[in-house]
């Protein structure tokens, strides 16, 4: 099955996504999650294609999230590049930052990182960048959010 065909499988099988959890009970779903790096090219191009659905697009951010570090960056940097070119929606750009603390967070993780902090600061010059979005950006900037991210993980 190629990757284009598991993330079909995927959304058929999950049907919406207001529990990003659920993607972690999907066969589909855990074999890209789980081998993630060998699939990197594979979620770059297919972010790129904009007659992809929001919904699959939110899956194979979701789906990458057990990438390694350095191949996150990799990716985070794709993604906002994408984004500037309005591939990706602000929602798409914000789940690859920020996806949840029971996912991924190496951006907020690391937002004390110099490569982190430029491709952040690159996002909110983006023009279509909204004054919601900066602040967020702007939140993790200041480690706001990893502090949240921190203190709810410990209660």
């Amino acid at each position: 099955m190629s990757f284009e065909q598991a993330i079909d499988t995927i959304e058929m099988k999950v049907v919406d996504l207001t529990s990003v959890s659920d993607l972690l009970v999907i066969d589909q779903f855990k074999s890209i999650y789980s081998h993630s790096n060998e699939y990197l090219e594979d979620a770059k191009i297919y972010l790129n294609n904009s007659s992809k659905s929001e919904q699959k697009k939110e899956i194979v951010v979701y789906s990458m999230q057990n990438l390694e570090y350095n191949n996150y960056i990799i990716f985070f940097k794709e993604c906002a590049l994408l984004y500037e070119r309005k591939r990706i929606s602000e929602d798409i750009m914000l789940s690859v930052i920020s996806p949840g603390f029971e996912w991924n967070n190496k951006i907020v993780n690391n937002f004390y990182k110099t490569n982190i902090r430029k491709t952040l600061n690159d996002i909110k010059k983006v023009g279509s960048c909204s004054e919601r979005f900066r602040n967020i950006i702007d939140q993790i900037l200041y480690g706001k959010i990893w502090f949240y991210n921190v203190i709810s993980y410990n209660i």
